[in-house]
């Protein structure tokens, strides 16, 4: 009975025994050269530095990197040479340097460990040696290949395409301002004026656009005199970016443009004529162009083609003079304030 006692009281020791065991003997010191590999050597207790490679090997595993102190048999150069070591007179300070094959650098970092406790520190300096090894690697995301000479491992372009952050999208912005703008309708009309203008984003290309604004005409000759105009304009519609580099903006946009136009006839002497006035609508396309630093004063310019899904023209002695109707060509240019 006291035998039994005893043996169930132990058996939680030799399990955690066995375990440590089975970690100890499953870390290999050696590598077979089956795979890219990194040599870890570690001036530390044996433990100690079986614990450093077996955590940086849990690092690199994902990649196909394997992490031993040396090479079994002939085989390939390792990737990057880590050395692990405790400063000397230092309280759990240690040193890791890494010399990598692949960028011929050298790079190092101290570590103060004092406040981990000792059995986290080996993953410390094992997530140290990963991050130099990484940050080493990341150049030939900058440096590019060249050759198949100077291309490095399928394994640590893995590394480095997972290292390297996500581009994120350009932030985009409320734009605010002014323009002016010109019209010329193929019905007779020709319009000139300025507008308060907008654009909204409305997510990574698409974009709300809006202008109101006023209008004057060049005069238009008629059989009994000469007519004016002038007009108030309301536009909306939507853009799609389709080409963004280096504050250059280009984009393409539909909008509906409503246009309240009074006709001021200037009649010959004898000759009765009155004021009228008419709503036109048009239907336009075009393309955009935003160009400045995003976020701060920007030019904005717009020019491209509408057609008048209602029209509103005059006549003079039963035939018609001018008009906003048939094809519009427009064209505006203005600068515009950029809020967040």
């Amino acid at each position: 009975m006291k035998r039994c006692l005893a043996l169930l009281l132990c058996l939680p020791l030799l399990t955690s025994w066995s375990r440590a065991a089975l970690a100890q003997s499953s870390t290999p010191q050696e590598c077979i050269g089956e795979k890219p590999w990194v040599a870890v050597a570690a001036q530390l207790p044996g433990p100690f530095a079986d614990a450093v490679r077996s955590d940086l090997r849990a690092g690199l595993s994902p990649s196909n990197i394997e992490v031993c102190e040396s090479l079994a048999a002939t085989g390939p150069e390792p990737l990057a040479r880590v050395l692990v070591a405790e400063v000397p007179g230092g309280r759990a300070r240690y040193s890791v340097d890494v010399t990598d094959s692949v960028t011929q650098k050298r790079v190092g970092r101290d570590l103060a460990l004092a406040q981990l406790p000792a059995d986290g520190r080996a993953l410390a300096l094992a997530v140290a040696a990963e991050e130099l090894l990484r940050a080493s690697w990341a150049e030939l995301a900058l440096r590019g290949v060249h050759s198949p000479q100077t291309a490095a491992p399928p394994e640590v372009r893995a590394v480095v395409e997972k290292s390297a952050p996500a581009p994120t999208p350009p932030r985009r912005y409320v734009a605010l301002g002014a323009r002016l703008a010109f019209e010329r309708f193929l019905g007779g009309q020709t319009h000139y004026g300025a507008d308060m203008f907008g654009a909204v984003p409305l997510g990574r290309i698409a974009g709300g656009l809006f202008a109101v604004g006023a209008r004057r005409a060049l005069s238009t000759q008629a059989p009994h005199g000469a007519i004016d105009a002038s007009g108030l304009s309301a536009e909306a519609g939507v853009s799609l970016t389709f080409f963004r580099q280096r504050g250059l903006d280009l984009g393409a946009f539909v909008a509906g443009r409503l246009l309240r136009v009074a006709f001021e006839p200037e009649p010959a002497p004898g000759v009765a004529a009155r004021r009228q006035t008419g709503l036109a609508f048009v239907s336009r396309v075009g393309l955009t162009l935003a160009f400045g630093s995003p976020g701060l004063v920007r030019s904005y310019s717009a020019l491209g083609a509408g057609l008048p899904l209602k029209s509103f023209s005059v006549a003079d002695t039963g035939g018609v003079v001018t008009g906003a109707s048939k094809l519009e060509l427009f064209a505006s240019t203005g600068l515009a304030l950029e809020l967040p």
